[in-house]
């Protein structure tokens, strides 16, 4: 089984976040929130709901999941069963370079943190002042401080549409890192959502041509260095795939605990209150069972963001139509957007499903 865990705070809030969280970080805040999180999972596992499931992953997302020191994370860790965790566990942290030190590197690592997803974005200081996220400089001083503490599985994201990026910075430095610190195993190249644009940005940003442009010579390169291609927007070493994001396009049974956290288990899908308080009092909102259609629709999306639609979710008339306008490709029996209209993916799924 799957877990998520949420933590809902951030040293400021990035211009673009739409997350529910709180962009300060106040000692006696977090201390309940966590004290509540680790009573949440406690009851979880006390009610002996799924009690022989194995725990094949613990995602700790945010928010900023480095604000938490070491014996916070400890104590979250420490309320789920020692036992049922599956031998290859992946337990992933969210970070950000600017929490990234010597003493919480090492500590995370004597707790079985075994990924650390570092959060990048770009290297280009005018739109990292833009965006309210660190200097450049801290992005190297977190990646050697994670390497000489013997993190050997790290994660970097970037985006692509930020304001003051230009063509071919977002590539130069993807090769930069992955050239200097032959410890990241996994790259995520994200579209910036536009909706949550300031007004300015678009003046200051590339072009949405621009952007696809990048984003192929990103992957071009990506793939030069052995990095596969599992889903649109991820890269990863063989054996280095994101077990947790997996799990997730794989339609996978997770659990989330935390403020806004999303669940989904036996078909039902439900989410934790957005608001502390009602977090605190236990407040589920959205509560959906989805029907067999539901599910299919999202079988079939996720089929396609990874490259593996089985056919049968397909309109028949619709594949012959799409694979003849080399919209679609047949891969190892499964159907998938071709590269070079992957950006024509909401299309395609509204046309085939």
């Amino acid at each position: 089984m799957f877990f998520y865990i949420h933590i809902p705070f951030c040293r400021q809030r990035c211009t673009y976040c739409k997350f529910a969280l709180s962009p300060m970080v106040k000692e006696a805040q977090v201390n309940r929130y966590v004290a509540h999180l680790r009573k949440e999972i406690r009851g979880f596992f006390e009610s002996g709901d799924r009690e022989g499931d194995r725990i094949e992953s613990v995602y700790f997302g945010g928010g900023t999941p480095s604000v938490l020191s070491p014996g916070q994370i400890a104590d979250i860790l420490s309320e789920f069963p020692a036992d049922r965790f599956s031998p290859s566990a992946e337990i992933c942290l969210e970070a950000n370079p600017e929490d990234v030190t010597e003493s919480w590197s090492t500590g995370v690592l004597r707790l079985g943190v075994n990924r650390i997803s570092l959060g990048v974005q770009t290297l280009n200081p005018d739109s990292l002042a833009a965006i309210g996220r660190s200097r450049p400089e801290s992005v190297g001083i977190a990646l050697e401080t994670l390497a000489d503490a013997g993190h050997r599985n790290v994660n970097v994201d970037f985006i692509l549409g930020l304001p003051h990026v230009r063509p071919g910075e977002t590539l130069r430095d993807i090769r930069h890192l992955h050239e200097k610190f032959p410890d990241i195993r996994h790259t995520s190249v994200y579209f910036l959502e536009k909706w949550r644009y300031p007004k300015d940005w678009p003046a200051t940003s590339m072009d949405d041509e621009a952007q696809r442009e990048e984003y192929r010579t990103v992957r071009e390169y990506l793939l030069g260095r052995g990095f596969h291609q599992y889903e649109i927007s991820n890269f990863g070493l063989p054996g280095c795939e994101s077990r947790h994001n997996r799990a997730y396009w794989d339609h996978s049974e997770v659990r989330g605990f935390g403020l806004a956290a999303a669940s989904f288990l036996r078909g039902e899908r439900f989410e934790n209150s957005p608001l502390f308080s009602r977090y605190y009092e236990g407040e589920i909102t959205g509560r959906e069972t989805l029907s067999p259609e539901q599910l299919r629709l999202e079988q079939g999306m996720f089929g396609l963001r990874t490259f593996s639609l089985d056919e049968g979710l397909a309109r028949p008339e619709k594949v012959r139509q799409l694979l003849s306008e080399w919209l679609l490709e047949t891969r190892n029996s499964k159907l998938s957007p071709t590269l070079t209209w992957i950006f024509l993916i909401d299309h395609i799924m509204c046309e085939l499903l």
